[in-house]
């Protein structure tokens, strides 16, 4: 099969249907992270990937449009997105594709006040909000490859 062009109509519907569901992953997180407890989240985050593992280079190409539409579609939503929320939609995002990635929560005291962030890596390549990360030590991390939390 020809591979579409980047201009394509095919392509734009494509891009659409990554943004809605981008969009509806950051009000699943938005959701969650608002009505569940942690333990109940961190039950999900804890979870093995059960899909056959996505291959390079789709592998590549998915982490990339995972991360630009939940770039793009966070700036568009009412209210503003916290990175927890980023973070959750990616790694829900990316697990329905067959990508198990590393969720990270770091902590940092900036100005006398404890201030966390959470991003998302692909070992050492970053997904979401690792630049945001510099200057925080993780704390934890949910290793979504082997379903389990590893100290940091």
């Amino acid at each position: 099969m020809a591979r579409q062009s980047a201009n394509s109509p095919i392509q734009a519907l494509l891009d659409r249907g990554r943004l809605l569901e981008a969009l509806a992953g950051l009000l699943l997180a938005r959701t969650a992270l608002r009505y569940l407890s942690f333990a109940r989240i961190e039950r999900h985050l804890l979870q093995p990937l059960r899909r056959t593992p996505c291959p390079e280079p789709q592998r590549s190409q998915r982490l990339q449009e995972v991360r630009h539409a939940v770039a793009r579609t966070s700036r568009g939503l009412p209210g503003g997105v916290t990175c927890f929320e980023r973070a959750l939609a990616g790694w829900l995002l990316l697990r329905r594709r067959g990508i198990a990635v590393q969720l990270y929560y770091g902590a940092t005291a900036r100005d006398g006040d404890l201030k966390g962030h959470v991003w998302l890596q692909d070992g050492e390549r970053g997904v979401l909000g690792l630049r945001a990360a510099e200057g925080f030590q993780a704390v934890t991390c949910y290793d979504g490859t082997s379903g389990s939390e590893a100290e940091e």
